[in-house]
């Protein structure tokens, strides 16, 4: 009576065994495939770095037009010194400089934000370039810089500053899942930065690049509905983008709310995906509905599957990824 259990212990011991030596030849590397609407891989693999607090994605081989630190022959200086110390903005609550850029604390109609300002562009770019965080549910933008997830953000604002970037984050009304306060705080925020003034020939950009995390992918990805009805309000309004790249991370995207007429106002736009096969708590199969739905209505969307990845691998483990993908031609 004992030989069939002993053969189902056999039996699992071995699978066990099986699984463990399978996991030990894959452990250290995430694969991240691309797919369009035809599932074509188009992208490279990449590679794990083990930390002690977190695990990091990134590139093995990084794209040939992959954005290094400005080097200090091509840059040019574009920061006023006292662009963020005026004492007539009350937004402004706490400002820290580096010999790179500024950081800023600040508060616009009782919603935190954080801002990465660089002070130099490279030379030739087509201007200053503004890009849009917003964050995933539960996750607030605080009032100090030793604030948790302040210091998330200051990952991307280094990165993105360090290349001539400006970086920006707003509270968004916390948990606001693509309100109309959430994207107007977005863009109160984007039009608060437009107005500092550059020096004479430098211009901020025309496209303006959105970021989305999680919940976040919502305000991400209607934020240029609602642009679209301000211009309709006010078309000679010049503090209103005209152009938008939109990077998405393991992103909530309610695929029913995108109708033809909706998806039209997005089309021309880049948008790119990134989500893990691994997340629990945004399923990838959510993520492949929604790049469906886009391509029924004739809006292609890169989706890149991080292989063995979880909803918290991408959130800022991926800034070279996005920033190659904001600032390529594509």
């Amino acid at each position: 009576m004992r030989r069939p259990f002993k053969s189902l212990q056999t039996c699992v011991s071995k699978t066990v065994v099986v699984a463990i030596f399978v996991s030990l030849l894959t452990f250290g590397a995430y694969e991240i495939s691309v797919y369009r609407s035809s599932h074509r891989r188009i992208y490279h693999p990449v590679q794990i770095v083990e930390d002690t607090h977190a695990s990091a994605v990134r590139s093995t081989d990084a794209p040939e037009d992959f954005v290094e630190p400005l080097p200090y022959d091509l840059r040019y200086y574009v920061a006023q010194d006292d662009v963020f110390r005026n004492a007539d903005d009350s937004a402004v609550k706490e400002v820290r400089e580096s010999p790179e850029y500024f950081e800023v604390l600040g508060d616009i109609d009782g919603q935190n934000f954080y801002v990465a300002y660089p002070k130099f562009i490279q030379s030739g770019a087509p201007g200053v370039s503004i890009n849009i965080f917003c964050h995933g549910s539960g996750q607030t933008v605080g009032n100090t810089f030793d604030d948790e997830y302040v210091e998330v953000l200051r990952k991307y604002g280094k990165y993105f500053a360090d290349r001539g970037a400006v970086f920006v984050a707003s509270n968004m009304h916390g948990d606001n899942y693509g309100s109309d306060k959430g994207m107007s705080d977005m863009y109160k925020l984007e039009s608060w930065v437009r107005s500092k003034s550059l020096p004479s020939g430098f211009n901020y950009s025309d496209v303006t690049g959105v970021i989305g995390f999680s919940m976040g992918g919502l305000p991400a990805l209607k934020y240029p509905l609602y642009i679209y009805e301000q211009k309709q309000k006010d078309s000679e309004r010049r503090d209103i983008a005209k152009d938008f790249k939109i990077a998405l991370l393991a992103p909530v995207i309610n695929r029913t709310f995108w109708s033809q007429d909706r998806v039209e106002i997005i089309k021309p736009y880049g948008v790119a995906i990134w989500h893990g096969d691994r997340d629990v708590n945004v399923g990838l199969s959510d993520t492949k509905s929604a790049v469906q739905v886009f391509g029924w209505y004739g809006k292609d969307v890169d989706l890149h599957v991080v292989s063995g990845a979880t909803h918290w691998d991408v959130d800022d483990e991926l800034i070279p990824e996005v920033f190659q993908f904001l600032y390529s031609s594509e």
